[in-house]
């Protein structure tokens, strides 16, 4: 609100990009995951060890640790389906996000989010028992849009306390 005599010394954007969603970023992100367990510290490093290798020895190993949701997030430029390979939980690009960007490894290919608004709509995901193993590769270009960017989360809305489950940068 603006009462009184104004005078405006260049241009004024209202409400741009309004209203905020929760918590974006700005960057790429590839192979999200979830597990109904705990995964040891050597299934980790294999993960990691097999990404070095490229693409089909990275989601072979992801794989073969038998994760009950896998978004490869490796669809084409233009698609609006983020296939869930394993447990046909799919999710929706929204609100602008990229797939087909360029990924880790470079044979791979992820999803690009601008920091501003975009996200992927993975729906309302039940997980029973009570361990979990979440696992992204994610590059991030810029944390400016958020410090406490949500990389996979369930939750009823933004704050912390709304949080059933995250993977975060904070």
């Amino acid at each position: 609100r603006i009462e009184g005599p104004t005078a405006l010394q260049g241009p004024v954007r209202l409400c741009e990009n309004y209203p905020p969603t929760s918590r974006p970023w700005d960057g790429i992100i590839d192979e999200v995951t979830v597990y109904d367990r705990a995964l040891s510290q050597s299934e980790i490093q294999g993960i990691g060890v097999a990404a070095t290798l490229g693409k089909v020895a990275m989601v072979a190993e992801i794989l073969g640790l038998s994760p009950i949701h896998h978004w490869g997030l490796d669809e084409s430029s233009g698609a609006t389906l983020a296939s869930d390979s394993v447990g046909g939980a799919d999710g929706t690009y929204e609100i602008g996000t990229s797939p087909g960007a360029t990924s880790y490894p470079a044979d791979n290919t992820g999803a690009e989010l601008d920091g501003i608004n975009d996200q992927i709509n993975l729906g309302n995901l039940d997980l029973s028992g009570d361990e979990i193993t979440l696992l992204a590769f994610f590059k991030a270009d810029s944390w400016d849009a958020s410090p406490y960017a949500r990389i996979i989360s369930k939750a009823t809305g933004t704050s912390n306390d709304e949080h059933y489950w995250m993977l975060s940068t904070a």
